[in-house]
């Protein structure tokens, strides 16, 4: 873990070597990992897991940009009836997920359909929470 990772300009390089190296595998992005090995985010979003209906995303203190996106749903996944954690998550616990998305600024929250060659069922309660983030931001765009 470095200060730096927090700053968008100093790291990201890795980032977009990360992704240009999952495209040339046929895959649209990379997940990284944090220096003791459990997954962190990928090279342009935060990533949230689904296990069961509980919703799991890694902790700010792995070194990943606290997203605005990702920051909204922790106010939000409670208000619908979802329990959201921060906590590491194993790359092994993978293999046990009902469904993953993931969030940034740009695009919102995207399902996540398939990770190294395994589908990921869509998680029904993916598009209510992308619902409530929806309504959350055309709010927000009456205030303005």
């Amino acid at each position: 873990w470095s200060p730096s990772s927090r700053l968008k300009a100093l790291p990201y390089l890795d980032n977009l070597l990360a992704k240009e190296e999952a495209r040339e595998k046929g895959a649209d992005d990379a997940l990284l990992l944090d220096t003791n090995g459990n997954i962190a985010c990928t090279s342009a979003a935060n990533i949230f897991l689904w296990e069961g209906d509980r919703l799991v995303t890694p902790s700010t203190n792995c070194g990943i940009l606290p997203g605005i996106t990702r920051a909204a749903l922790f106010e939000l996944a409670p208000e619908i009836g979802i329990e959201l954690r921060e906590e590491e998550i194993a790359p092994a616990q993978l293999a046990r997920i009902s469904g993953a998305f993931v969030t940034n600024s740009l695009v919102g929250i995207v399902p996540v359909t398939n990770i190294d060659g395994r589908d990921i069922p869509a998680h029904p309660m993916t598009a209510r929470l992308a619902a409530a983030y929806e309504l959350l931001l055309d709010a927000a765009e009456e205030e303005d």
